[in-house]
């Protein structure tokens, strides 16, 4: 249960964002620091049972290739994005690159360093990645307040 002094913050916070008064990054820097996400330690069930699923309905992605070895591009697309919410906005919590890997697709540290790279190559060039990362990155916020 969110405080509600956390509740009105959260309200304005959102108002603000509706009405264009801040950027998704300040509106993200600020949820964070409400609901202190980055300290919030979802283990690996919440992942797997929560998170995941959550992420694999709203984008109709195929949920037995999401865990299978394959190289669909909206699978991998999805699952790197994913890794490099968790690393760099330390969605989840602080986790080594290892841990990463093994919950979002069982996969280890070079594939997660590589998705990492690879998210923020087209991020750096690719105007409508940035705006797909850019909703990603609200919707998994979304799950956030859902799951607080």
């Amino acid at each position: 249960m969110i405080p509600l002094k956390d509740n009105i913050l959260l309200h304005n916070l959102l108002i603000s964002y509706k009405y264009k008064d801040i950027t998704i990054e300040q509106t993200i820097e600020q949820l964070i620091n409400i609901l202190n996400i980055e300290s919030k330690l979802f283990t690996e069930r919440d992942f797997k049972i929560y998170i995941i699923p959550s992420i694999i309905k709203h984008y109709k992605l195929n949920a037995e290739l999401w865990y299978k070895k394959n190289r669909k591009h909206e699978i991998i697309k999805y699952s790197q994005m994913l890794m490099y919410m968790m690393d760099v906005y330390k969605f989840g919590g602080n986790r080594s690159l290892s841990a990463i890997g093994r919950i979002v697709r069982n996969k280890d540290h070079a594939t997660v360093i590589y998705a990492k790279k690879t998210v923020q190559g087209y991020l750096d060039n690719d105007v409508k990645f940035k705006e797909e990362f850019k909703e990603f990155k609200q919707y998994l916020f979304k799950i956030i307040i859902q799951w607080t």
